[in-house]
């Protein structure tokens, strides 16, 4: 799991639960200090080639999860973009992934993809 910058700052969660001005000050120097989740899955793909690599850090859709599937992710997790819905039912959950799947699939469409093995081979932006 790259697990890359752009989602969850959790150097500016420990700011905010910080008890002291000088943990504060330190752990927010750090709240944009990662690879951002684009470039870490590109550089973890070209590393490992035959890797099961999951993509995280800033999905929040499904668009997102179709750009890093393009860019190698096998699987892709979110967390905050899904946890308002865990916060109300099982059932906004469900809602949620059915949302992130049909977006999934409209990226499919635009693409010319049959499916998501597909999309992982779609031709990037100038890559014709």
């Amino acid at each position: 799991d790259v697990a890359g910058a752009g989602g969850t700052s959790w150097a500016a969660v420990e700011a905010a639960r910080s008890a002291s001005p000088q943990q504060r000050a330190v752990a927010e120097a750090f709240a944009g200090w990662g690879i951002p989740t684009a470039q870490a899955i590109a550089e973890v793909r070209r590393a490992c080639p035959d890797a099961i690599l999951i993509g995280s850090g800033g999905i929040r859709d499904g668009i997102d999860a179709a750009k890093a599937i393009r860019l190698g992710a096998d699987l892709v997790g979110q967390a905050a973009a899904v946890l308002e819905s865990a916060l109300i039912s099982g059932e906004a959950v469900a809602a949620h992934f059915q949302t992130l799947i049909e977006q999934l699939r409209i990226v499919c469409f635009c693409t010319g993809s049959a499916n998501l093995t597909e999309l992982a081979q779609a031709p990037l932006l100038g890559s014709r």
